[in-house]
């Protein structure tokens, strides 16, 4: 008979059994007592099964409270026919399913026949109001199969003919993974008097899973309304729309099958968004769509290049999956646990409230750059989010941090092979033990279980692409909690006094911000190394070279340089910022300055910078000037100035003076042609800048000359070989530029014809230049005035440069070749 209670002293025809269970099966059992030993034998039994009470929303359930294969109470099967490959039962999911262990399994495998299986909901009073929906989570078993799911409502789970249809999943909307599906319960004409939801296989002979259904109550101000797209594209043209134009607390739904689906070109509001399967929405750039509601995405996650604003008044809900470019939070938003995975391609700002993220949010990074989290507003992370670094460059040392805390490096050696001990690819560096040269200070990682800690530097190199797995472009990630608020580290200076820090926040790190309240015995320069360029790119009080920004890219470390003692470096929120853009951003700084660049025949570049700005002075100051660090790159040529016997990259000057020189140094171990470019900017009209060439004995004036070309020997190389020089009076250079010399140029009949006008007491020399200085074969003597042709056929069409000199004067005429 099984186990139960017995219930004694029977003395009438009625008897109440109190603490049963709805929608429950019970067996009842009777027997006669007369006394302690004389019992008849049970008769019975007499069977029933309690009613299961009308309810109201909101309710939910798993089907995780019963043993499978049974149901959970007041939930009903129907079959039409017994037979096992129709059922309708609580089943122990082979799949990855929303909530474990169980989901509800729907088969109808007599494709050909009217068979039917139905799930059959309790009964809600409260439905035929049309004020409530339901969500739940469905997936289909088998890929290609022929399958619906037909969502009604029926009057009596026990007759068939009481269902009616309300919505159908058709198979393309079904899924071989578990969607969230959302449904407005709004039609009372269809649901009249009826109570039960039902979920009903259509043809087809593969199984449907159902999990985590939800009924509730929508706000009782929303209205509803459906995307028909019969007009255009226009989410703001009406005739677009069924049920009326999206109201602020609208529930907007965007269906499947529509050939034209919504772009947003101006700020909206509304409620709840639902998006089903094979839909979309397009927020264009500079857009946002704010939300009072939850936003559920079970169609195309890409919602464009504009914003996402949840700005409610109760905890908002995120289901399916989205590909956002900008978030904002002002209010407490959390993606579900069953929530695919959100993709963040532009920035989050958390204005206020929580986002709880399950460990379901990813800040993506590409070609275009990196998704960030602002530092503003009052708004916090709860949970784990997932920050990429996009590595482009294979066999190359880049330097690294963390934005997020609590991790190791064994969190990174899933995307890329790691090595522990004196052969690891990973590297801090120790100042005090920078002795005697700047490489000593470098450290090798012990162990891939070390922390990978929050501002500290490392230098970790990319093996060559394939090895331990990886790809290259490479989208390495980091999972944790997200950095925030303030953050120090003490700098040391007893060797090279250079320390690797790196950027902890999971934004950009504004170095102009960071660097005006930074101790004086912090030098303001920060020095990035390049694995692309290989080169350092170095950034000081808004100027800078190879690249340099005064944004620091997140997971980025850098070197800065410590004066004296043991200086604090501190890192605030109000030093963050989100402008994005390449890992190393370009300073628009309008200062007035010189860049130099020298580039071989590899296209290896090195630049130089010397600037003008009244608070500097001509000695090193570590407020305006810049160290500059060579590259180890042996093929790599080095360009720098020298400030009283430093080298500098970035060098800062007062003002311009007439015949003031500045010694440049430039090095190289590889022999061959190099170019050395030239940009001037807002130098002053009245002003000539002049590169001396000591090994050529040339001078060239960069009011005519935009590119210089050498040849270099590093077996007899000087090092001091350029130097720059202002002024019209370029003293110290044996021929000099005159007025004395009187001649004009032009080209004429394959060469240049020259109209010397004055004599001269010794011989002349005529030679013709490109505009990188050049020549081009073209020298002829000159014995007094008059006019010479000088032959010069196949000339590509460009400028040339004619100079005319002696022996202690030249003179240069620019002539066009056409």
């Amino acid at each position: 008979m099984g186990n139960g209670n017995f219930v004694t002293n029977i003395n009438d025809t009625f008897k109440m059994l109190n603490g049963l269970n709805a929608g429950k099966h019970y067996d009842v059992y009777v027997r006669e007592t007369c006394n302690s030993k004389n019992k008849s034998t049970f008769a019975g039994p007499l069977s029933f099964t309690t009613d299961c009470p009308s309810k109201k929303a909101p309710i939910q359930t798993n089907f995780d409270g019963v043993k499978a294969p049974k149901l959970p109470a007041c939930w009903n099967p129907y079959a039409n026919v017994a037979d096992k490959i129709l059922t309708v039962t609580s089943t122990d999911h082979n799949k990855t399913i929303p909530s474990v262990p169980h989901a509800i399994e729907i088969k109808d495998g007599n494709i050909n026949n009217n068979d039917t299986a139905i799930i059959v909901s309790p009964s809600f009073k409260d439905l035929p109001s049309g004020k409530n929906q339901i969500s739940f989570k469905a997936t289909k078993e088998t890929i290609g199969s022929n399958e619906s799911l037909v969502i009604g409502i029926m009057g009596d789970p026990t007759d068939v003919s009481t269902f009616r249809s309300y919505d159908t999943l058709t198979n393309h909307q079904l899924d071989t993974t578990f969607q969230q599906y959302n449904i407005v319960l709004n039609n009372t004409n269809l649901i009249g008097n009826k109570k039960h939801v039902a979920f009903m296989h259509g043809p087809g002979n593969s199984k449907i899973y159902l999990d985590d259904f939800r009924y509730e109550t929508r706000n009782s101000s929303d209205t509803i309304t459906t995307w028909s797209g019969s007009q255009n594209t226009d989410w703001s043209d009406s005739s677009n729309w069924m049920n009326g134009y999206p109201s602020p607390n609208a529930y907007v739904k965007i269906p499947s099958g529509k050939t034209r689906y919504p772009k947003i070109s101006s700020n909206k509001t509304i409620g709840t968004v639902v998006i089903d399967t094979n839909a979309s929405l397009n927020i264009l750039a500079g857009d946002v769509l704010t939300l009072r509601g939850d936003l559920v995405n079970n169609g195309s996650n890409v919602l464009g290049a504009g914003t996402v604003q949840f700005d409610g008044n109760k905890t908002q809900e995120i289901k399916g999956s989205s590909e956002f470019n900008n978030i904002v939070i002002k209010n407490d938003v959390v993606i579900l646990p069953s929530a695919g995975m959100q993709l963040l391609n532009g920035v989050l700002t958390l204005n206020s409230g929580t986002m709880t993220t399950n460990s379901k949010l990813k800040l993506q990074a590409n070609s275009n750059g990196y998704a960030q989290i602002a530092g503003t507003g009052n708004g916090s992370i709860s949970g784990d989010v997932i920050y990429e670094k996009r590595v482009t460059t294979d066999q190359a040392w880049h330097y690294l941090a963390t934005p997020v805390n609590g991790i190791n490096f064994t969190n990174l050696h899933d995307d890329f092979h790691i090595s522990e001990g004196q052969s690891t690819n990973v590297y801090y560096y120790d100042e005090p033990s920078s002795q005697p040269t700047f490489l000593d200070g470098w450290s090798p990682l012990n162990d891939r279980s070390n922390a990978f800690q929050p501002i500290k530097g490392y230098n970790v190199y990319f093996w060559k692409d394939g090895k331990g797995g990886a790809n290259y472009p490479l989208n390495m990630d980091v999972e944790g909690k997200p950095n925030k608020g303030a953050y120090s580290t003490t700098l040391t200076s007893s060797a090279s006094q250079w320390n690797l820090v790196g950027n902890p926040y999971p934004s950009g790190l504004d170095w102009d911000k960071l660097s005006s309240g930074m101790p004086p015995n912090i030098y303001d320069g920060v020095y990035v190394w390049d694995p692309k360029a290989g080169q350092f790119a170095t950034y000081v009080n808004g100027i800078s070279t190879n690249g340099g920004s005064s944004v620091i890219a997140p997971m980025q470390s850098f070197f800065v340089w410590a004066n004296s003692g043991t200086p604090s470096l501190q890192f605030a929120d109000q030093d963050r910022t989100t402008e994005n853009g390449p890992y190393l951003k370009k300073s628009n700084k309008p200062d007035s300055y010189i860049k130099l660049a020298i580039n071989n025949e590899q296209q290896k570049r090195d630049e130089v910078v010397v600037y003008f700005t009244q608070s500097a002075n001509k000695n090193f100051d570590g407020g305006y000037d810049a160290f500059d660090i060579t590259s180890k790159d042996e093929d790599m040529p080095s360009l720098s100035t020298l400030i009283n016997g430093k080298k500098a990259s970035i060098n800062a000057l007062p003002q311009v003076e007439e015949e003031m020189t500045v010694p440049l140094a430039f090095s190289s171990n590889k022999a061959g042609k190099y170019t050395l470019d030239a940009k001037l900017n807002s130098i002053g009209n009245n002003t000539n800048v002049y590169l001396q060439d000591k090994q050529k004995g040339e001078c060239y004036n960069f009011s005519n000359y935009s590119k210089v070309k050498f040849k270099h020997d590093p077996s007899s190389a000087d090092e001091g070989r350029f130097v720059l020089k202002f002024g019209k009076v370029t003293s110290g250079i044996k021929n000099q530029a005159t007025n004395d010399l009187n001649f004009n140029a032009r080209y004429q009949n394959g060469g240049f014809k020259l109209d010397i006008r004055n004599d001269f007491d010794q011989k002349a020399i005529v030679n013709v230049v490109d505009l990188t200085g050049e020549a081009i074969g073209v020298q002829k003597e000159l014995n007094n005035k008059g006019q010479y042709h000088i032959k010069a056929s196949n000339l590509a069409e460009g400028y040339y440069l004619v100079k005319l000199k002696t022996n202690q004067h030249w003179k240069v005429k620019k002539v066009l070749v056409r």
